[in-house]
């Protein structure tokens, strides 16, 4: 389903005339917002190369950053880095090498040592708008229709429908997520042996 798909078909579910294209690019942006911050999966990961902490001891967020997965000081990749709030991390202070601890603020990763760290993060949703299409409604086409209309829904203020598929599309926000997990894990064997 590409862009112009959804919005005909946002379009031919809602029966109405008066919502415009900038509406649709707004609902849109509105579910796409929505679904980035619910939905972690391997499409959504990406790799923060080895980056050299400041002086502030920060490295600043990618542009596209929405959570992060797993950071590690380099060289020290079998011991991640243990997320803590930014008040810890300040009334700890700054360890002499390498860091052990790390707290997201509004722009960067702040650490309480120094050296470099590489690791995963959680980047946005490509936008379908901009894109044409995106992994994510190629892989769950359903979702964008019913969190597009839960959007259109609650701005023509029908409650009713609003619920029915805000509900639709937590329910495959959730099917997605784990359909993701079982297939990271599918043929592994779990043991309960300590190794």
């Amino acid at each position: 389903m590409s862009y112009s798909q959804l919005t005909t078909d946002v379009a031919s579910w809602l029966h109405r005339a008066d919502i415009t294209q900038a509406n649709f690019s707004r609902f849109t942006a509105m579910a796409e917002a929505r679904m980035a911050r619910l939905l972690r999966v391997r499409q959504m990961e990406a790799p923060l190369v080895s980056t050299e902490i400041d002086a502030d001891y920060e490295i600043a967020l990618p542009a596209d950053f929405v959570a992060t997965k797993v950071l590690y000081s380099v060289g020290y990749e079998r011991a991640p880095l243990t997320a803590q709030t930014l008040d810890y991390i300040t009334s700890r202070g700054v360890v002499y090498g390498i860091p052990k601890n790390f707290a997201v603020t509004a722009d960067a990763w702040r650490f309480d040592g120094t050296g470099s760290v590489a690791g995963t993060y959680y980047q946005a949703l490509p936008s379908l708008e901009t894109d044409g299409t995106t992994w994510l409604e190629t892989l769950a086409p359903d979702l964008y229709l019913f969190s597009v209309l839960a959007e259109a829904c609650m701005f023509v203020q029908d409650s009713e429908r609003a619920a029915l598929y805000s509900g639709r599309a937590r329910e495959l926000l959730q099917e997605v997520n784990a359909n993701d997990q079982r297939d990271r894990f599918s043929g592994l064997l779990v043991s309960s042996k300590r190794l």
